[in-house]
């Protein structure tokens, strides 16, 4: 765990103030006056240096999210990234490694908020075709040097399509910053592709392409863009249609080492009459700051613009900006698919559950006793259970049943006789079952009536409880 820059500073002064301590106590041991006098003065020193001294503390902290060896379609949902705020020097990544064709569907990236040099990186690499359709990248604002870098490698297609990029302020020196390389396919942008870009403060759009030859760049007259940066090889004649739909009011600076071609003339065919020198040599080429204003307007004229773009117009009619829909329904298909079986796996379980309850309420419904009802069946169980595991006794009171007695006991059949006795006129329930186990009185010989009475032991309680429970549920 290394300790904050702030920390470690404080560290580093505490020491190097103990330390000179330290040497004036070994210089002057005798002489506390002289030496007190010196230790003020160091504290002194030190809070000057501590007011003086310029300390920048760069604090990171990163968010990376990495996707690796994709073997479909990737499609990014609406608000996948939504209200990221990014402050002091804080680095947002997004990474696909290995890949097929990855679409950005709409406010996949919306309302982000950038300062204080922040970062944010959509890195893709080797994989297929990435779209940007409409409004991938919305409401997105930048400033205090920060940072978005969309970066393609070893691809095939970039393509933009109308107002991918939207509403986008890019301001005191910020940079966004699209790389395209090492690429197969092209680089192709729809008219509208970035639509309400505000710059300003030195706010810059960057478009880094290294060996990858074929790509457009179209914006719109009325775009509200005013400079980009275009890093690529020297353009030639050859590139003309590649640039010929940037509009004549946005600055474009090149590489300092470009060679003078028509495709150079024509990004600043009226430029040059409307900045001043010192500007136009910051975003020109070498080999044009060299030229007269003359020498230039007559290599114009030899370029001949009007046919060239004529050419190029009759090339557009080809370049066709296609979003594929149907990678985004795949996805929502596979999704279905395994939501359905998901919500008929549950179903079929459900069902069973139900008729297995169904089954087990017929089951205790028509059982033997067919009037009683659910609640005195599991009452019935319960006493059942609990009678099993009480001890019984024969008539000799001091002998236990063994088990084999008791389950012959258990499995008897017992009646429950109501008796009248003529004496006291009363009507008794008593329970019919062997000799055995009661005691047989017979007090009045003319009635004839036999009685049964419990024989009295030690267990005289338990097993009248025990009898009273099994003459009510048996």
């Amino acid at each position: 765990m290394h300790p904050l820059p702030e920390s470690l500073t404080t560290s580093i002064l505490v020491y190097f103030f103990n330390v000179v301590t330290l040497c004036f106590l070994a210089v002057a041991p005798n002489r506390y006056k002289l030496m007190n006098l010196l230790v003020l003065l160091m504290i002194g020193i030190c809070i000057l240096m501590v007011a003086c001294a310029r300390i920048t503390y760069k604090l990171k902290s990163y968010l990376i999210i990495s996707i690796y060896n994709l073997t479909n379609d990737l499609c990014l949902p609406n608000k996948t990234f939504n209200q990221i705020k990014q402050d002091l020097n804080s680095i947002f990544q997004f990474e696909i490694n290995y890949g097929q064709n990855f679409l950005f569907t709409s406010n996949s990236f919306i309302n982000i908020y950038q300062k204080l040099q922040s970062k944010l990186f959509i890195t893709i690499i080797n994989s297929l075709d990435v779209y940007f359709s409409r409004y991938s990248l919305n409401n997105i604002h930048q400033k205090n040097h920060s940072l978005i870098d969309i970066s393609i490698k070893y691809g095939q297609n970039l393509i933009f399509d109308d107002y991918a990029i939207n509403n986008m302020s890019i301001y005191n020196s910020s940079i966004l910053t699209i790389r395209f390389q090492y690429s197969r396919g092209a680089l192709q942008m729809a008219m509208n592709a970035f639509s309400n870009i505000n710059q300003g403060q030195d706010g810059k759009l960057v478009f880094q392409i290294i060996n990858s030859s074929n790509y457009y760049l179209r914006f719109n007259q009325l775009t509200s863009l005013e400079r980009i940066e275009i890093i690529d090889r020297s353009l030639s004649s050859n590139d003309f249609c590649r640039i010929s739909n940037i509009p004549s009011h946005i600055l474009v600076k090149l590489l300092f080492h470009n060679q003078c071609s028509c495709t150079i003339y024509y990004l600043y065919r009226y430029l040059y009459r409307k900045l001043l020198r010192n500007t136009l040599e910051n975003l020109t080429p070498f080999c044009y700051s060299n030229m007269s204003f003359d020498d230039i307007e007559y290599t114009e004229n030899r370029c001949s613009f009007n046919n060239k773009i004529n050419n190029c117009q009759q090339m557009e009619g080809e370049i066709q900006i296609n979003i594929p829909q149907g990678i985004c329904q795949e996805n929502l298909k596979l999704n279905k698919n395994k939501s359905e079986k998901n919500l008929s796996l549950i179903l079929i379980l459900i069902i069973i559950s139900c008729l297995i309850f169904t089954i087990t309420c017929i089951y205790i419904l028509f059982s033997n006793n067919r009037s009683l009802s659910l609640s005195n069946f599991i009452s019935k169980y319960f006493h059942h259970y609990r009678y099993q595991k009480l001890l019984r006794f024969s008539t000799d009171s001091s002998e236990q049943l063994t088990p084999n007695d008791q389950q012959e006991f258990n499995n008897k059949i017992r009646k429950i006789i109501i008796t009248y006795d003529a004496t006291t006129e009363q009507i008794q329930p008593y329970l019919d079952t062997d000799q055995n186990d009661f005691i047989a009185l017979n007090n009045n010989h003319e009635n004839r009536d036999i009685r049964l009475i419990l024989n009295t032991n030690p267990m005289n309680e338990i097993e009248h409880n025990n009898t009273l429970e099994m003459i009510q549920h048996r």
